[in-house]
């Protein structure tokens, strides 16, 4: 049975794999849950699963599938426990071991939250001197170029003077930790494929890539040397260097055989802006896509922050969809509201709050919106407008036009909830001038007043918290999916600031809020919805090896 198998890039590769797969057991006698599948990306293990489930017509044990990364940490765990390092570990531990042995290229980006953005850089330049199994004597060239005035950017010459002593370093402290980077997990796993060690599973096979990683590459060759990998590649008859590549690793060349022309019926459509577009996707669901097509369809999104729109346009003539993509965090409400609360405390002198930042926060939709003086969120939205009015002079009193206001004058201003209640009594919301002024009291001091002593990441990760269990039991957050998985990541990395290495080390307080922002900034959520039924909505890269 042939090891390397090419199908023709107009072919449906799943429906071709499960060919495949189900052959090759028939033949060699091997049990389908002793085969394993590696794809580049999680979506297309449940199309495969789907597709040999329809064959089988019955309950039967799968195939194991991983991405790439899922099947290194997979081969280190089976010998040492694996944990990874965090995101801001990483970056803090390579700031501080710049600090100590290459000061000098610190000189603009002295301390954390200026070097924060750098550090990502650096992390994963590392990492993929790692995945390519760069060695550091490799890099002793490159130091020397750079003493001698390389053709790059003085800082990024003196950078590179020290990189093999900051990624030793580095290498050293994950070491002394017990912690992987994804670089240095594809480095152990290939070390312990050097003498191969038993597997699980008699076959596995390497479906769909078009890249792989010196690191991965080496790991699968000797799974191939072993026969126990089938690789299988998609592609049509055009020279591809990343193919000339594996060709070569592999010895057998990858060309697709028997390949059968496919016409396209291909219609373009223009748009002035992303809502024109999702306008135009309806009317196409609507005119042009029966509904018994649908479930065989793909909405392919280049740009996550269309998912909105899109969802909100088609949401009404079409039944069953499912989204999975990656979703940027920044485009949140709840990203707004942190940026709205942390630009509040920049601009406060002493105890006083600038009125308009003041304003932002309070009339922002997830806390005028809480559920804080009753079961229903109207009273809170009343007291909310009603202190925007009196901050405004809409009526007479002693803060109106005030350029800055402080917590316990406007919490002293009886009229404010004499006001508010009756304006709620005339909406049948009822609520007592006790409990508007407890109300009042709790936001101040959840949204505003906790946020003033903050010096360290592990106190941040206390408020975090504390403002999290707050908008899951008192707003309406909850009830829009989008949003909680926001709330959910948000909740992890708070978990991540409270295990961090750097939790108690104290630092400038907009400092620390410019590192959450920034944090939060580079975070995408991904949607990752497991059924198949219905219209599928998928981002770019959610599409590989998928047919519709």
């Amino acid at each position: 049975m042939d090891k390397i198998i090419t199908f023709g890039i107009s072919e449906n590769f799943i429906q071709r794999l499960a060919d495949t797969i189900l052959e090759q057991c028939r033949q060699e006698g091997i049990a389908l849950d002793k085969t394993a599948v590696i794809f580049g990306g999680k979506r297309p293990a449940l199309f495969l699963k789907k597709e040999l489930s329809r064959r089988r017509g019955a309950a039967y044990a799968p195939c194991r599938c991983f991405s790439i990364d899922e099947f290194t940490h997979y081969l280190v765990a089976r010998d040492i426990p694996v944990r990874l390092i965090s995101d801001m570990d990483a970056c803090y531990l390579v700031y501080t071991i710049a600090r100590d042995a290459a000061a000098d290229i610190l000189v603009k980006h002295k301390e954390f939250d200026q070097f924060l953005s750098w550090g990502r850089q650096i992390v994963s330049f590392i990492d993929e001197l790692d995945l390519e199994c760069v060695r550091n004597e490799q890099l002793i060239a490159i130091e020397e170029s750079a003493s001698i005035g390389y053709e790059t950017p003085e800082s990024i010459n003196r950078l590179l003077e020290h990189i093999t002593t900051i990624r030793s370093r580095y290498h050293a402290e994950l070491a002394q930790r017990k912690l992987f980077s994804r670089g240095l997990l594809s480095l152990k796993a290939l070390s312990l494929t050097e003498s191969l060690p038993p597997l699980e599973f008699e076959k596995i096979y390497l479906a769909n890539f078009y890249y792989l990683h010196k690191s991965q590459e080496q790991i699968i060759k000797r799974l191939y040397d072993a026969d126990k990998a089938v690789l299988v590649f998609q592609k049509d008859g055009a020279s591809w260097p990343a193919f000339e590549r594996l060709a070569k690793t592999f010895g057998q060349a990858i060309e697709p055989t028997g390949q059968q022309a496919t016409e396209y019926d291909v219609k373009l459509y223009k748009g002035f802006d992303g809502h024109s577009q999702v306008g135009l996707v309806r009317h196409i669901l609507e005119q042009e896509i029966p509904a018994a097509q649908r479930e065989k369809s793909v909405i392919v999104l280049s740009e996550p922050q269309n998912l909105i729109p899109l969802v909100t346009q088609i949401s009404a003539s079409v039944k069953d969809f499912n989204v999975s993509l990656g979703y940027p965090l920044e485009r949140s409400s709840l990203f707004s509201l942190f940026r709205y609360m942390f630009q509040a405390q920049a601009t406060r002198k002493g105890a006083a709050y600038y009125a308009k930042d003041y304003l932002q926060v309070l009339l922002h939709p997830l806390i005028k919106n809480l559920r804080v003086c009753a079961a229903d969120a109207a009273p809170t939205r009343i007291l909310c407008h009603k202190i925007e009015e009196m901050l405004l002079g809409m009526y007479e009193n002693p803060l109106a036009g005030s350029l800055f206001v402080n917590l316990d004058d406007i919490e002293g201003q009886e009229a404010l909830y004499v006001l508010t209640a009756a304006s709620a009594a005339s909406v049948d919301a009822r609520v007592e001038i006790t409990r508007l002024r407890q109300a009042l009291q709790q936001i101040h001091q959840v949204w505003l007043r906790a946020w003033e002593d903050v010096g360290t990441f592990a106190e941040l990760a206390v408020r975090l918290g504390v403002v999290c269990e707050i908008l899951l039991s008192q707003s309406s957050l909850a009830s829009y999916a989008l949003n909680v998985l926001m709330l959910e990541r948000i909740y992890e990395i708070k978990d991540e600031l409270e295990g961090a290495y750097f939790k108690d080390e104290r630092f400038q307080q907009q400092a620390l809020f410019k590192i959450l922002l920034d944090k939060l900034r580079n975070e995408v959520v991904n949607f990752s919805g497991s059924p198949l039924k219905g219209l599928q909505i998928l981002g770019l890269l959610e599409t590989r090896a998928l047919t519709f």
